[in-house]
């Protein structure tokens, strides 16, 4: 059985699409830092998995998450709300979500 799993990096809230067959092994790897392409960005938590029964199957799924209509999905199901990384939760600056959406497509008068 095979994982294909999205990470969401609790720094800035990127995502990052993989697979493996030890899903909790593989999300310790990313938070230590063993992983170059995703070092920078610790810590990581889990947002999506599913599973396959065969490496093929898996990895079929996983270049559709990464091509563009895969990223898009992604983006529709977990970026429906604004996501506030937990650095400027922490600077105070929880109020700028919402200061944007409200602000979002007005024209600024001069």
């Amino acid at each position: 059985m095979i994982f294909v799993y999205v990470l969401r990096s609790e720094k800035d809230g990127g995502l990052y699409v993989g697979m493996t067959q030890d899903l909790s092994k593989r999300l310790k790897e990313h938070n230590l830092g063993s992983t170059k392409s995703t070092k920078g960005y610790r810590p990581w938590i889990v947002i999506h998995e599913e599973i396959y029964p065969d490496r093929k199957a898996a990895r079929k799924r996983e270049k559709y998450l990464k091509s563009g209509y895969g990223k898009q999905w992604l983006k529709n199901k977990y970026n429906s709300v604004p996501y506030l990384p937990a650095m400027r939760q922490q600077a105070g600056l929880s109020w700028l979500p919402a200061y944007l959406a409200v602000t979002a497509g007005r024209e600024h008068l001069t």
